[in-house]
């Protein structure tokens, strides 16, 4: 029963999430303000080093078949990038690579540039694909494929 419960509630929770998602990108698209200050926060290096660690209930969900967990996933890994406060002191290399980021997200989005960017959520949709088909190696396959790229 309480399984039937989570999966009638698994596509109303997925919606929510796809839709949070999908604000959160206009808003960081679409207000300067809202994306310098996210920025801002994305120097803190802890948010790096937490970011690669969602892939495991990413795999999780995908392997229990659950969208709600999926998305869920996927929301709180865009946002984890503000969750730590901006930090008082950056290293320079850090300064570097967010400019050449943030100039990358801000400039011109030519066809090659959506191309080459369209891999991260094409590599995740096929890591998600391969844990919902239940393919334990094959998922491991697009693990390394990713950290390779």
């Amino acid at each position: 029963m309480a399984n039937y419960k989570l999966r009638r509630y698994d596509k109303v929770l997925a919606w929510f999430f796809g839709l949070m998602i999908l604000l959160f990108l206009i808003l960081a698209f679409t207000s300067e303000a809202f994306f310098n200050w996210a920025y801002d926060r994305h120097q803190n290096q802890l948010s790096w080093y937490i970011r690669p660690l969602f892939l495991i209930p990413y795999c999780y969900f995908a392997y229990k078949r659950s969208w709600a967990g999926i998305l869920g996933t996927m929301f709180v890994l865009l946002t984890s990038m503000f969750w730590f406060p901006k930090p008082e002191v950056v290293s320079e290399q850090v300064k570097l690579f967010l400019e050449m980021e943030k100039e990358y997200l801000t400039g011109h989005w030519g066809i090659g540039k959506i191309l080459l960017s369209s891999l991260v959520p094409f590599s995740l949709a096929a890591l998600a694909m391969a844990f919902w088909k239940r393919s334990i190696w094959i998922g491991v396959a697009v693990l390394i494929k990713e950290v390779i790229l």
